[in-house]
């Protein structure tokens, strides 16, 4: 999509999510490392990095639901 469509979802995801979940889901998605890989770039362990992405996942899916109703 174009960047502009994307402007209220990249808003959205920095206000609700912190500095270091952004950054384990930018590792994920963007750079395609494992969970766990992406945890130790950050200086976590991997079950809490799934822990932290799991909960960054659920907190975006709600929000983006609402937006898209």
């Amino acid at each position: 999509p174009p960047r502009s469509t994307l402007f209220p979802y990249t808003t959205l995801f920095r206000s609700l999510l912190p500095a270091r979940d952004q950054e384990l889901i930018r590792l994920v998605v963007w750079e395609e490392l494992s969970i766990a890989a992406a945890g130790r770039v950050i200086g976590i362990n991997p079950g809490t990095a799934r822990t932290r992405y799991a909960r960054a996942l659920g907190k975006l899916r709600l929000a983006y639901s609402a937006i898209d109703s």
